[in-house]
Formats: structure tokens, sequence, C-alpha cells
């Protein structure tokens, strides 16, 4: 008979490396962007990128792997932990940091001049040393003597996306790009739902597109719940035909782990009927772990018991306890509303 503790430790082994899965892969995926852009390896970067592209490649969850490359040179070029201090000779270290970014972004570009990674990757870098001078604080609480540094480097991360010889390299990255550094300029709400129309328009199913605009179009940042949900619908009639009612699910997702967590139900205009229907579409195509606890957990904060046990039940013994699950009041909560014991 097979000791209960070795069945105990062989069951939370698989929970493990049913969920890791995903995680594990795109920490993969972060790790190899940013020892390619440390080693200058762009020509690795370059057919990385070109591959996923073309092979459509995914994660677990149903993310394309090539839009993980971009939140890695985003990430490539950030300040290190070491330097992230406020003091005058800390601040002199970080310049120095973005002055060397941007050089060897610009390396990037001039080697590969028919690329749209090396631009994407430049411009990111102005975006964040435009954040040197302007900080992480309210609008309101800015130095206005640091606007002007600022507006300089958010005009750089939009020009070198529109020289004459990237501009033809409208690609998904390209768009990306653009659709950023929009979300820091004083872009008319109707330009840029052209520039949503037009991105989405070449590249539907391309979930960054959306979001990325997204960000721009968050209550944070001068946008308005209504213009979210507006974003969320157009993503729907751009992918309907192949992806269901599964983009307005990823676009309220998106949010609700960066600003509304789980008061995201109560504080916006998400549907969740048509959130319910956008996750069913999902977990059709995609049933990893992943996609099913985030499921159990926004139907949890939906009170929709009859879909929750549904998906409990799918789950198994596959409770994500490393990420999402990790505050066990919030899982004995919604395992008791399954029960029907609330």
């Amino acid at each position: 008979m097979i000791p209960k503790i070795l069945i105990a430790i062989v069951l939370i082994c698989i929970q493990a490396i049913s969920f890791a899965g995903e995680i594990s892969e795109r920490a993969a995926i972060m790790t190899e962007v940013k020892k390619g852009f440390e080693q200058e390896d762009f020509g690795l970067l370059e057919r990385r990128y070109a591959e996923m592209n073309k092979n459509a490649e995914r994660l677990p969850s149903g993310v394309f792997k090539s839009a993980r490359m971009l939140y890695g040179l985003m990430a490539a070029s950030a300040i290190p932990s070491d330097i992230r201090g406020s003091d005058d000779k800390q601040r002199k270290l970080q310049e120095e940091h973005w002055f060397a970014m941007e050089k060897k972004a610009e390396r990037w570009r001039r080697a590969y001049p028919k690329s749209s990674l090396a631009p994407f990757t430049q411009s990111s870098a102005f975006i964040q040393h435009a954040y040197f001078f302007r900080g992480n604080r309210y609008a309101s609480e800015v130095d206005p003597a640091m606007w002007k540094p600022f507006g300089e480097y958010i005009d750089r991360a939009f020009n070198v996306l529109v020289t004459p010889e990237n501009q033809l390299i409208r690609d998904q990255a390209w768009y990306c790009a653009l659709i950023r550094v929009a979300q820091y300029q004083s872009m008319e709400p109707a330009q840029f739902a052209n520039l949503i129309e037009e991105a989405s328009n070449k590249y539907p199913g391309y979930y960054e597109i959306y979001f990325f605009a997204a960000d721009k179009l968050a209550p944070k940042w001068g946008g308005s719940l209504e213009a979210f949900e507006w974003l969320a619908n157009l993503a729907v009639k751009k992918t309907q035909k192949t992806e269901g009612m599964a983009l307005y699910t990823r676009l309220y997702w998106s949010i609700a782990q960066t600003d509304f967590h789980d008061d995201l139900l109560s504080q916006t205009g998400a549907d969740w009927k048509k959130m319910r229907l956008g996750f069913d579409d999902i977990v059709k195509r995609y049933p990893s772990d992943w996609n099913l606890n985030y499921y159990a957990w926004f139907a949890c904060m939906a009170r929709d018991q009859s879909t929750l046990v549904r998906v409990f039940k799918q789950i198994g013994d596959n409770i994500d306890t490393t990420s999402l699950w990790t505050n066990p009041e919030r899982l004995n909560r919604c395992r008791t509303l399954a029960k029907g014991e609330e």
C-alpha cells in the first residue's frame, strides 16, 4: 500500500506542474529576451520573434508568445534594483543607464533597419527615461519644470516609430509601440479610435493591440469606463468568428489584475453574462489550469454559484495557491459559496 504522505506529495507535485507550465513558459521567454538584449544578440531576438509570429505560437492560456517578448523588452531596459534610490548619485547612475539603453537600441535599429522590435525597444526606453523626470506621482504633484523634459522624451519615443523606414513596417510590435506612446500624448479621442481601428483591421486577432489600447482608455489615464466598454466590444466585433466573446473577457480580466481586483464587477461596466460566455470560449480552446482558476475567481466575484460549482469541478485538485489563490480566506469564501453555505 502506498503511504498516504507519498500520495499527498505526488498530488502536490502534479498540481504544481499543471499550473507551472504557464508561469515557467512566461519566465523562460522573459529570461531569453533579457539575455539576448544584454548580450546584444539581436539576431536571436529577431529570429525568435519571426518564428513565434509565423507559427502563431501561444502559451497554454492562449496568449501569444511574441507578445510576451514585447513585455520582456520593456523589462530588459528597466532600471536595475541596485540603483533605484533617489539621492543625486543614484539619479546620475539612472540617467547614465537610460543613455546606455537608448544607444544599445539604436545599434540594434541600425543593424536591422527593417526591424520593428528595435524601434519598439528604443521607444520603450525613451518612455521610461521620460518617467525619470516625471516620476510616478499624480500629475498635480509633478514639479512643473519636469514636464518639459518629460514631453521631449515622449516626442523621441514617437519620432523613432515614424521615421520613413519604420513607418513602412507596420506589424504587431510597431502598432503596439505607437499605441503605447499615444497613452502619454494629448491625442484626441477620435484620432486614437482611428489608430485602434487601423491596427485591429490589420491584426484583428492580436490581443496586445487591445491590451495596449486598454491602458490609454482606463480611467486612471483620463479614459472612462464607457470608453473601455467600447474597446471591449470592438475587440469582440473584430474577433468573434474565431474567438467568440473571449476578447471581452480578456480585456476586463486585464484591468482586474492591474486596477480593480475583486471590485471589477461592482466598479466597472463589465457585463458578467458576456464575461462568462467569453470564459467558456477561452477554456473551450485553451482549457489550461491558469484559465480555469481565473474563471473560478471571476465567477466567485460575480456570486455565480452554478458556474463556480461547474468550474471548480473542472479544476479538481489543480488549485493555484502560488499566484492567484494566495489568500486562503478568499479561496475558502469561494468554496463556501460553491457549496451554497452562504
